[in-house]
Parts: C-alpha cells; sequence; structure tokens
C-alpha cells in the first residue's frame, strides 16, 4: 500500500467530514473509517473506490437499523454491527488475519 493511496483515502474522509460538519451521523461514520484506515492500511483503496462515499456509509447503517426494527420506533445498532455493516459498504471485510476489526470503532 502506498503512502500517496493512504495520504488520498485520509484527504477524502476529511473532506467529506468537512463539507458535513453539521451532520453528526457523517461524523460517527467518518472518525469509525478514519479509525479503520489507521488501522488498516490496505483498505485505502476502497475507500476512494468511485461512487463510495460517508453518506453512502451512513445510508447503508440507516437502512439496516430501518430494516431491523421491528415494531419499535426506536432502534440501537450495536457499534460492533455498526463497523461492519459500514465495512461492508466499502466491501471491506470486518475481520482480518490479525483478529477482529470491528474492536477498531474510532
Amino acid at each position: 500500500m502506498s503512502t500517496q493511496t493512504m495520504n488520498a483515502a485520509m484527504d477524502a474522509l476529511r473532506d467529506e467530514m468537512a463539507k458535513r460538519f453539521n451532520d453528526p451521523g457523517i461524523g460517527a461514520v467518518g472518525e469509525i473509517m478514519t479509525a479503520q484506515l489507521q488501522a488498516r492500511p490496505e483498505i485505502a483503496a476502497k475507500l476512494t473506490a468511485k461512487g463510495k462515499s460517508l453518506a453512502g456509509a451512513y445510508k447503508a447503517l440507516e437502512d439496516y437499523a430501518r430494516n431491523n426494527r421491528g415494531g419499535k420506533s426506536c432502534v440501537f445498532v450495536p457499534p460492533e454491527k455498526a463497523v461492519e455493516i459500514i465495512l461492508g459498504y466499502y466491501g471491506v471485510a470486518a475481520k482480518d488475519e490479525g483478529g477482529d476489526a470491528s474492536s477498531v470503532a474510532g
């Protein structure tokens, strides 16, 4: 993994977070993905893939919550599950050979 690719991915995350600074959901997803990128630099290219964004990852998380709420009006998504969903949106496995990547939540 090149440092240039890693830096580009980090810049893309920070840029989107800055543009949407009033959106706490985007900020939370951005913090998670920043921590993931620092822990797993090999995922950098997937974070900058065409059509991928923090807003899209947040929407995937919202869709999961909406589809799994049952009859409740409020839903809690456990942090480990949220990380798994967000990583899945980017096409990144939640677990790597070194252990459980979902523990790197930001």
